[in-house]
Formats: C-alpha cells, structure tokens, sequence
C-alpha cells in the first residue's frame, strides 16, 4: 500500500502527494512503503539560500521503504516529489497528451539520498506566440517537472495570445471560433490559479502601463482605429517630431510624455489598484512602451535620458506600495530606450525591485561570454539609438546599469521565439541557451524568464529541457542531459541513432546565416542545406519502421519526428532555391511546408506553434 503523509496542510504539498502517487500507480508499483512530506524545519534541516520564498532546494531521504521529501517552501517538495520519480523511472519529454514516459516498476529503489537546491532564483516562461487555455495549463503542469519556478502572464488579459489561437490565425484549414476579452480574463484566471496550485511565482502584466491607466485598451500589438483613440490620451503621448500621438497607431509601442507629474502618478495609482485586486502577484512587471527612437522631445523630457524619469515613477511606486503594505516585487526594464542607463536618478529601495536585462536585438548563434567582453556602450542620443545586435554590445548596457543597481537580475530572452524554429534539430539553440545560463554568474544575472512560444517540443523538448535543467543546476552535463531525453523521447535502442540525426541536422540548418546573414564561405550554406535533405531521405525509413512503438509516448514522438522530416525537407529545399535567386520556387516550396504544418496541426499541436512557424519561415529568412 502506498502511504503519503503531508506533514502539513498546503495545496503544493497535497498536490505532490497526489502526483506521487498518480504517477507510482502508473508505473504498475503495487508494493507497501511509506513517505513523508515536510518543510526542512520538520525534518531538522538547514537551508542553503537566503530567501525561502525565491530560493528553491529539497532533500530526499528514502531508505528501506520509509522515508521522506523536504523542502525550503511547498514547491520545492513539489520538485522533490518529481525527481522521486525520476529516480523511480519516470521522464517528462513534453508537455500534453502522451508526454511522459512511465517505466514499469515493480520495486522501489532500495536507497535514496539527495539534497540540491536551485542555483538560479529566477526560472519561468512567458506566455507567448499562440495557444489555446489548455495549452497553457499542459505547460505549466509540465514546468515545475524540470525545474521551472515562475509563469508569467503577459499583460492583464493575455487576449492577443488566445485570440490567435480562437480565431485560427493565418489558418487554411480552421474556420475562426468565437472569442471574447471577457474569455481571455476567466483564461487567465484558470491558469493563475493553476500557477499557484504549484506554488510558482506568478509573475504579471508588463505591457500596458502607458495607456490602460489614460484609458485606453491594450490588448496586444494591432493597430488601434484612430477614432478609438480619445484626444485626452493623445495630450499626454510623447512629443515626437513637433506632434502627439499614437505612435505607429499601436497605444503598446507608444512612450509618453514621463515628465509630467500628472502622467506618473495615474501610472503609479494604476499599479497599485491592478495589485490590490491581485493579491496573488509574487512580480508585477512595469514597463514603458514597446518601441524605440519615440521618446518625448519636450523641453522637459530632453533633459534627461528616458531612465531617469523611468526610475523616478519607480521610486514614486516604491512609496505607494509602502503606504498600502504590498509586498510584491516589481520588475524595471532594460530594453529599447531604456538601455542607456539613468544620468541622476537612483532607486531609493532597490530591495523592491527587480531588475530585467531583454536583449531582443541579439543573435542566437553565438551564446553569453564568461564575464563581459566590453563595457562600452554608447552614450544616450535622443531618438538617434542604434540598436545593437552582437551579444557583447547588448551586454555593455547590462553592465553600465549594474554599476548603479546591484539587487536582484534576470534575463529576458528570446531564444524559442523565432530563430530556433530554423535550427531543424534543436541542438544548437539547446547549447546556446546551456551555455547563456553557465554564464549568467559572471554577468550577475539570477536567472531567466524566457519570451518564448509555449508549444515549443517540435521535434524535442531539449531547449526547454535544457532551460530547465541547467537554471536548476548549472552543472549539469549537456551531453547526459540529451542523451536521457533522446532515451525517453525515442527509446533507448534509438537514442544515439536518433542523437546524430537531429545533431546533423541542427549543423547543416545554419541559423547564423539564415537569419542574421552571418558569413559562411562561398557555397558553404547550400552544400550544408543539401546535406540535410539527404540526412532527412536517409532516416526516414527508421523513422516509419517505428511510427508503431509500443509505449505511447515513443509512438507519438516517432509521429512528430515523421511530421518534422516531411515539413523540414520542404524547407530545405525552399531555402536552397531562395540562395539560387528562384523566389517564386522558392516561395512555393515554403507554401508546402506550412501547408504540411496546418493540416497536421492537431497531431502537432502540442508542440507547434503553427501560425508562428508560417508567419516565420515566410518573413524572417535574410539569403
């Protein structure tokens, strides 16, 4: 008989409880044994970090049949839950239907002893891209398996992320759904109160907080009908040019005039009323608009550069917060106009505060050096900021404003946003961000919150994984690390066989030069792009002779990777008849792959988000 006991009462550590004993039930383990869940103070033990709230560990003692799990908060019992069962042989590929594979057991390990903590603080997704509400919910079930400590549900209603998915955007195959504002609230509000069921952060918002305070609607990057706009909104948008207005006709990408006291306090009242009707908020982010070269050219914002008037409205916030006893850590941006550091102002209490680094304009072929390169940046011009593409120009910037702010840090990167859907293999993407976040010590980054898509396991989960992963132990080995995924993913008798494919193919699909232009020599690109089409026509007889495994989730991923040779292949070949100056051919060939995507988006959707990949392999290659 399997005998859980929870030492104390709490959601996190009766759900572990549950989880243990779904998943041991599962494996078909039918033996007697018995296990404890506690805090580390129950179990006489110390904790390493400093902050129970944000700094995660566990410890598992299991000897004999009898033992127990604890943890420095419920969540970190959540994650020792997890890994009990990783020992026991459960793996978590990907999120959704048939994600796990379960390895029949009929004992337990005999003895068990493990105590680790999180050596990043700062571990969560970002919604993004397009889903569906379950969507969301498989991630965030998925997510505190490998590691994951946070979900963030970008802006109040997340409405721009469902309405694509509802409406089946840019879909051939699918006919629009009805979808409201009103829905994407009660979405949120399910996948809120699935975050904290697991004890993850929750972080919120970001964009908004420069027109929902003025009165105008922010649901995601569309363009707003002029008549729409009231003009009291447009008497506080940044002066650019000698006129205020909306900028681009996206209330989102518009700055405002930030000197104007009147301006700061409805943005400051704003977040203190969004934050008392959430009590549940762990990080509230504020951020300003989301575009570049706007900034107000009056003769009172020319003074100084945008931070300084950025760090004012926080300090202002720090104060109301205070007054009204909230706890929540709020989030303040680098990114954009806000590279340049501040000239005068400081924060008054950077204890409140988090500070963000979103470097959107880098390239992901090359990772994070060990420390910074160059320390350089160039000084504020207004509206005349180029923006910067290599790693270490965006990481002068970093390193300027750390000199002035030395609390807590993440990244904000966007590693599974766009280019990683041309690294065919994922491998390259996966080393890239393994080696981002070995480094982040260097760089006084505490972590990551990744702006990624959510169905994001096509053809592996190994980016994510890695994310994952390595944010929970920074030494973790790469090449172990996919191996046991590509074991579970594909069985074991295929995992070296299946390792090569994919790592042929993540080489010969340069994303560097697809991209980003990035030289390769003479003819080097289409040798390697000729390359992957044979690697493709090569494997694809292993692929059919196991598309009817016997283990469901084997089943399924030998599905997916059949998928993923037949839409890749089209790629391929699109991108070798781009570099042979055939646009239409070419343009053709990429019709077929996306057209191979939409109708098997139910088999994909899982792991693919589809309207991404179109909307991507159509506009972002640069040959």
């Amino acid at each position: 008989m399997i005998r859980i006991v929870c030492l104390f009462e709490n959601p996190t550590v009766q759900l572990a409880a549950r989880e243990l004993d779904r998943y041991l039930t599962a494996m078909g383990y039918q033996g007697e044994w018995e296990l404890q869940l506690g805090s580390y103070a129950e179990f006489g033990l110390e904790a390493v970090g400093t902050d129970p709230t944000l700094d995660d560990e566990f410890a598992i003692e299991f000897h004999g049949g009898r033992g127990y799990i604890a943890g420095s908060n419920p969540r970190s019992i959540l994650f020792g839950a997890y890994r009990f069962l990783e020992v026991c042989g459960a793996r978590w590929v990907r999120p959704g239907k048939d994600g796990n594979y379960l390895q029949q057991i009929s004992c337990l390990p005999e003895n068990i002893s493990i105590k680790t903590e999180a050596k990043k603080r700062f571990r969560a997704i970002c919604i993004e891209g397009t889903v569906g509400v379950e969507h969301v919910l498989d991630l965030i079930e998925w997510m505190p398996k490998v590691g994951f400590n946070g979900y963030y549900t970008q802006f109040r209603d997340g409405f721009i992320f469902f309405d694509r998915w509802y409406s089946h955007r840019g879909s051939p195959v699918k006919k629009p759904e009805p979808f409201s504002v009103e829905t994407s609230y009660e979405y949120v509000a399910r996948i809120q109160a699935a975050t904290k069921e697991r004890g993850l952060m929750l972080h919120a918002v970001g964009h908004g907080w420069t027109c929902e305070p003025f009165g105008v609607a922010n649901h995601g990057w569309d363009e707003v009908k002029a008549e729409d706009i009231p003009d009291s909104y447009r008497e506080v948008c940044a002066l650019v040019d000698g006129k205020r207005d909306v900028w681009m006709g996206m209330p989102l990408a518009t700055q405002l005039c930030y000197s104007r006291p009147d301006v700061q306090t409805a943005m400051v009242e704003s977040v203190v009323d969004y934050l008392k009707q959430n009590p549940m908020t762990d990080i509230l982010h504020f951020w300003l608009g989301d575009y570049f070269n706007n900034t107000c050219e009056c003769e009172e914002c020319r003074k100084y550069p945008p931070a300084d008037y950025y760090v004012r409205i926080l300090n202002q916030l720090d104060a109301r917060l205070m007054e009204e006893k909230i706890d929540a850590r709020v989030v303040f941006l680098i990114y954009y106009d806000l590279l340049p550091p501040p000239i005068k102002e400081r924060l008054e209490n950077p204890d409140r505060f988090i500070l963000m680094f979103a470097p959107i304009t880098r390239n992901y072929k090359e990772s994070f050096p060990h420390g910074f390169a160059v320390k350089e940046a160039p000084a504020y011009k207004l509206n005349k900021l180029d923006l910067p593409s290599s790693v270490d120009e965006n990481l002068a910037y970093l390193w300027q404003w750390e000199q002035l702010f030395s609390g807590d840090t993440f990244v904000f990167d966007y590693h599974l946003m766009w280019d990683h859907l041309f690294d065919a293999g994922g491998e390259k993407i996966s080393r890239v961000l393994y080696d981002d976040i070995r480094n982040y010590d260097s760089l006084g980054l505490g972590g990551l919150v990744s702006c990624q898509l959510q169905r994001n396991a096509f053809p592996t989960s190994l980016a994510m994984t890695t994310m994952g992963r390595t944010l929970w132990d920074t030494d973790v080995d790469f090449d172990t690390l996919r191996r046991d995924l590509y074991a579970a993913t594909y069985g074991k008798e295929h995992a070296e066989a299946v390792g090569k494919y994919l790592a042929t193919l993540s080489r010969c699909f340069d994303t560097g030069a697809i991209r980003f232009k990035m030289p390769l020599p003479e003819g080097q690109l289409e040798i390697l792009l000729r390359e992957a089409v044979a690697a493709i026509d090569t494997f694809v007889p292993t692929i059919k002779a196991n598309r009817n495994a016997c283990d469901p989730c084997h089943k399924k991923s030998w599905e997916l990777l059949d998928i993923h040779a037949r839409i890749y292949k089209n790629v391929a070949l699109s991108l070798l008849a781009k570099l042979e100056k055939q646009e239409e051919k070419a343009k053709q060939i990429m019709d077929e792959a996306c057209r191979i995507a939409w109708k098997e988006e139910d088999s994909l959707s899982d792991v693919l988000d589809c309207h991404f990949f179109d909307d991507v392999m159509h506009k972002r290659p640069q040959l």
